[in-house]
């Protein structure tokens, strides 16, 4: 018996050690530069996959939460959104349990980053979770100015650059309080962008010339083909297409060299789109060409890699055997003096162990199930609810309100003191109704539809003005269709367009002073464009519209899937006193 004891305080003692020892090596790998693993993607993924299984192996948690988070990351960059969810939830659920909240806050706000494109709404919440935790516990400099500057990534992209530029100089004044070379030119470049976008071209110069500076010192290139596109993106936006296409090649020459994929695809195509507009089709071609067949070298290197992995874990389970062998042997030799009843024992000890592992096993891959059921069950039910809300907002916005002056009118026919006065105000209250009850069957019309097409959508804005006729008597009002496609629209876009055009023709009847209205229908990139454009005087949108009046529009184009602006007092027409622009992207119908 006391042998027995020994046996197992000895194997304890080496297992200890032993674990040490590869939770210092899963350590080391963890803690690597994000500029190291996020420049070949396809190595390392191999090498933090292989960290998570030796972290796993051993049950070190921290080392098995903090690979997943990476692993989120790299997967997410090689564009597998599913496994990068995936990984990302598990890795927050354990951040949680082990209460590193320090990981949790950055686990959250990368999360959020990473669902920018795909739920907006989501992204935002999973960035505000990360921010609070961060500001509750007093996390460090570092993860807030993470925070931040990915919150102002979003806050861009709703187009509120106001905000954006605020909350990139907090996370600049954070990361310059601490030193951190390798993020200040990050944030140094997302406010020369805003203020790129605002037109301050001479202020975005200014601060990627300073980004230019810190990537000069660094060791690997990334960081300057990063910027050097950055040149060409500023470039392209004020219309200097040779300079931009400059940047643009000299930020390939190093991202090829490099193998920096997301770059090159990048470059690849803005050099395609740049050559089109100065009418140089044979580059245009030779570059999209280029993008086409680089983007498809990519799917084949993803294919090789996973035959090589295949290959490896085959080598590798050979040599396994072979060293087991070798092994078994050496323990033969070892344990001849060691009785038979020992023997017994320790085998006893290790099935009881193996079958309480494999029943920890099971539970936990259980649970996992059920927490991604869960998820998954959540996140249907919020977009059921979410489309409650926008239905009840749409019968609220457009009919509350008339029904309202029906009432009202009906509750002031009582105090008219003749009957011809009687009659009329009953008449036009039946006509108001009546209004409202087109407004309602055209809500109901967008509804029922999973998807309709442009010629229906333009059918009923010529059955509208039809029903207007009386109030657009003194106005010429033509609609010109000049796609040369048919476009497929879903029920939500027919609503929002035919919401839009109301509000613009209300507009153009009330406050333009016009005689003429066209409203015209043309093919763009990826979609098409519906354009009001009336030869008034030039509406003042500020007065005319209601005060949320142009961000209604701008949200209606949103949820179309597309974007909106206008001009006026002639800028691009001097025969048109004010343009509203709505461009959408869908795609054409497949005959």
């Amino acid at each position: 018996m006391w042998f027995t004891k020994l046996f197992l305080v000895i194997v304890l003692i080496f297992s200890q050690s032993f674990g040490q020892d590869i939770k210092a090596r899963i350590d080391s790998i963890n803690n690597l530069p994000a500029s190291e693993y996020l420049s070949n993607l396809y190595k390392s993924k191999n090498i933090f996959e292989e960290n998570l299984n030796r972290a796993r192996q051993i049950g070190y948690k921290k080392g098995e939460a903090k690979a997943l988070h990476i692993l989120a990351i790299i997967y997410y960059l090689l564009n597998n959104y599913e496994k990068s969810t995936t990984y990302n939830i598990e890795s927050l659920k354990i951040f949680e349990q082990e209460k590193d909240y320090e990981s949790l806050a950055n686990a959250y706000g990368e999360f959020g980053y990473q669902m920018k494109r795909r739920e907006l709404d989501n992204a935002n919440e999973y960035m505000l979770k990360g921010i609070k935790i961060a500001e509750k516990y007093k996390l460090s400099k570092p993860t807030l100015a993470k925070l931040y500057d990915n919150y102002g990534v979003l806050k861009e992209m709703e187009g509120k650059l106001d905000s954006a530029l605020l909350l990139y100089k907090r996370a600049l004044r954070l990361k310059t309080e601490i030193n951190d070379t390798i993020g200040i030119p990050y944030s140094l470049n997302k406010i020369a962008n805003v203020k790129a976008l605002q037109g301050k071209f001479s202020e975005a110069y200014y601060y990627l010339s300073l980004s230019d500076n810190y990537r000069e010192k660094e060791t690997h290139d990334y960081g300057r083909a990063d910027n050097l596109a950055y040149h060409g993106d500023f470039l392209t936006m004020e219309g200097k297409i040779d300079s931009a296409i400059y940047y643009y090649k000299k930020s390939l020459d190093i991202s090829l060299k490099n193998g920096y994929t997301f770059l090159v695809q990048f470059i690849y195509q803005q050099l395609s789109n740049l050559y089109s507009q100065k009418k140089d089709f044979y580059n245009s071609l030779e570059y999209y060409k280029k993008y086409i067949a680089y983007k498809d070298s990519l799917i084949n290197i993803a294919t090789n890699e996973k035959i090589a992995e295949l290959e490896i874990a085959f080598e590798t389970s050979e040599k396994d055997k072979l060293i087991a062998q070798k092994e078994l042997q050496l323990r033969q030799r070892a344990i001849l003096f060691i009785t038979i009843g020992t023997t017994l024992l320790f085998l006893v000890l290790t099935m009881t162990g193996l079958y309480a592992y494999q029943v920890q096993k099971r539970k936990a891959i259980a649970a996992e199930a059920e927490l991604t059921k869960r998820i998954a069950v959540e996140v249907s039910n919020r977009k059921i609810f979410e489309e409650k809300l926008r239905i009840a907002r749409e019968l609220h916005d457009n009919i509350g309100s008339q029904l309202t002056f029906i009432i009202s009118s009906l509750d002031n026919i009582k105090y008219q003191s003749n009957e011809k006065g009687i009659l009329n105000k009953i008449e036009d209250t039946s006509d108001f109704a009546r209004l409202t009850l087109n407004e309602l069957r055209t809500t109901i019309w967008a509804m029922k539809f999973e998807k309709g097409e442009l010629s229906t959508l333009i059918t009923k804005i010529r059955d509208y003005l039809n029903r207007i006729k009386s109030s657009t008597e003194r106005i010429k009002i033509n609609i010109q269709n000049n796609t040369s496609k048919e476009y497929e629209l879903k029920s939500i876009q027919m609503l929002n367009l035919f919401r839009a055009f109301q509000e613009c023709i209300q507009n153009v009847i009330k406050h333009s002073k016009a005689n003429e209205c066209n409203i015209i229908f043309s093919d763009i990139e990826n979609g098409f464009s519906m354009q009001i454009c009336d030869n008034g005087v030039g509406i003042d949108l500020s007065n005319s519209l209601e005060s949320t009046g142009l961000s209604s529009l701008k949200i209606r184009a949103e949820e179309a899937n597309g974007k909106f602006y206008y001009t006026k007092n002639n800028e691009l027409d001097v025969n048109c006193g004010t343009r509203f622009i709505f461009e959408i992207i869908c795609e054409p119908e497949q005959n």
